[in-house]
Parts: C-alpha cells; structure tokens; sequence
C-alpha cells in the first residue's frame, strides 16, 4: 500500500489524527481522496496486511499431520489461498488428502506476533516473505523453528522495527544454507537466546547491521552452527547481555569471525550475574587460539562445560 502513496506527507498528516479503520473506511467510499493520494484500494482487501508464500514438499497431503493451518489460533485473521485461487478457503483444516502445491497466507492488521507460526512445519520447502505493511510485530520467537526441510527464505520485505523477541526464531532450520538479514532491525530485540541454533548447513550470515544494545539473552545463540566459516560480530554490543552459555558451542568451521567489541567479564547487578560458561565449549582448538589472541583477558571457563 505504501509504495503506491504518492504524497507521503498528506499520508502521515491523516495517519496522525485518524485512526486506521476510520481511515481505511474513509478512502474506501471516498473517490476523490483516493484520487488526491494517488492512491487504489481494489488490490488490498485488508490494511496493514501480511503476505506469505509457501511451497511445500512435493504435496502437502504427504505432511498433514504437521499443517500449521491446522495449529492457527484466532484464524478469522488469517486467510489462505490455495494454488493461485482468487477465493479463500472457507474452512479451518485442511485434511490429509488435500493436493497441494503452492499457498497463499494474508495475515490480517489484528495479529502483533507471528511466534511459532511456522514451528515444526516439515512439510515446508520454501518460505517467501511478498508483502508487510507494518511494523508493530513484537513476538517473532519460534517463528521458523524446526523447519527442518526449509531450504529457501526469503524475509527481505519482513519488517521487524518492533520486534523484542526472536528466541530460536531460525532454530533447527537445518537445511538453510544462506539466511539474508541485510533488512533486519534489531534496535529493539531483548532476546537473541538460540536465535540459530543448530542451523548446521548455514554458510553464510551477515550480521553487520545488528544493534544488539539491547540484547539480554545470546545463550546457545549459534550452537552447532558447524558449517559456518566467518562470522562478523564485531559490531556485537554485550554491556546488557546476561546470559551467553554455549553461545558458539560446536562452530567446528568457524575461522574469520571478530570479538575484540565483547564484554563478557562478569557483573553483579542486584541478583543478576553474567553467564558465560562454555560460550566456546566443543569448538576446536585453533579456534580457542583465536579467542586468547584477541581477548587474553578472557576467563578459562569461556571454553569449559
């Protein structure tokens, strides 16, 4: 809807003093004001929408079991399309008979958090991200975890301004080769716990734009990420960060990566005292190396269980 705004001015001028319903209702019946914005509502059925689309595993019939239609709560604000139909299903689930190739879910303004909307979804091979007109998804933990089938994800257009959340968000996504997070806003994350663990195809992930000021929670962050040969973190702010175990545990790949920004000594703060056991526990030797040359002010059990 955005991109089609020609006066982003008069835009943000209306969004300030009319609520969004009101305001949908109004361009919707009001011709001229459609008009003056440059603005066409006959391709967007709901405001502030999602679009997602899914391919699943040869047909989805052969994975019914493990539907995530079938596991949607509050599903009136969830609408699936089937296979390039025009028309939405008109029922909850989808039995284990259904022949399907392709879906198409559009998530409805009401829904703040998508956890766990694809959790332990096999019978899912490609994920693509097509529209997010908003920003105010808070909760993305789980949102792809154990998608253990998932090879291709595309989350360019994911919006994630608001996100405070992302625990195991790519957790046992063991086929992902590649995640691309150049788009990702992460001013506002609290909690990175298990965000990759046990990715153990990933190769590749650029983390240069992570603000992780933030962050409170890194445990288990990478685990067993072992094919991951570089990864640059030297950017990573952990002053907040009070729990960091097995943080890299089980990089047997890792070579280029950057912690010379780290703070890992560890605090009290009322109650709260910095873990940091067995952040590097399994990793291979010269890798323990790397870490001493950079940081020798780094306490042994950084590398023990």
């Amino acid at each position: 809807m955005f991109h089609e705004i020609k006066s982003k001015y008069i835009f943000k001028r209306l969004f300030k003093y009319i609520h969004e319903r009101i305001y949908l209702k109004l361009l919707k019946y009001n011709k001229k004001l459609q008009n003056k914005l440059g603005l066409s509502l006959d391709n967007y059925k709901y405001f502030g929408q999602i679009e997602i689309e899914i391919i699943p595993i040869n047909k989805l019939y052969e994975f019914g079991n493990n539907i995530f239609i079938n596991r949607l709560e509050n599903k009136s604000f969830y609408h699936i399309y089937f296979d390039d139909q025009k028309y939405e299903i008109d029922r909850n689930n989808i039995c284990q008979t259904e022949k399907i190739k392709k879906i198409k879910v559009v998530i409805d303004s009401k829904i703040t958090s998508l956890k766990d909307l694809f959790y332990d979804c096999v019978c899912i091979k490609e994920i693509k991200f097509l529209k997010c007109n908003r920003m105010n998804i808070s909760d993305m933990s789980g949102i792809f975890n154990n998608c253990e089938n998932l090879v291709k994800l595309d989350i360019s257009k994911l919006s994630t301004n608001d996100t405070t959340n992302m625990f195991n968000m790519f957790g046992r996504c063991k086929k992902l080769k590649e995640i691309n997070l150049s788009n990702f806003k992460t001013d506002n994350v609290e909690n990175m716990s298990q965000m990759f663990d046990s990715c153990t195809s990933l190769e590749k992930l650029d983390l240069s734009n992570f603000n992780t000021r933030k962050v409170k929670n890194m445990n288990y962050m990478f685990n067993q990420c072992s094919s991951l040969e570089e990864l640059n973190i030297g950017n990573f702010i952990t002053d907040n960060v009070e729990n960091m175990i097995y943080m890299f545990r089980g990089c047997n790949s890792l070579k280029i990566f950057d912690i010379s920004n780290f703070n890992i000594k560890e605090f009290t703060n009322g109650k709260i005292k910095r873990r940091i056991n067995g952040m590097f526990y399994g990793c291979p030797d010269y890798l323990k190396e790397i870490v001493k040359i950079q940081r020798p002010d780094f306490d042994e059990k950084i590398f023990k269980k």
